[in-house]
């Protein structure tokens, strides 16, 4: 069977210059890796929420 992702939303997003040149050094897709950051946050808070 076929899963197909999700649509993404496009947003504006203002980061801390020194943070997105941080990320976009960590290697390409960078958008991609912000998006797992937030996700594994939101995780995080909903495990602590119980």
């Amino acid at each position: 069977m076929v899963v197909m992702p999700k649509p993404k939303a496009l947003v504006t997003l203002r980061l801390d210059s020194d943070l997105l040149e941080w990320l976009k050094k960590q290697g390409p897709k960078y958008q991609t890796r912000i998006n797992a950051l937030l996700r594994a946050y939101m995780g995080a808070k909903k495990r602590q929420a119980g």
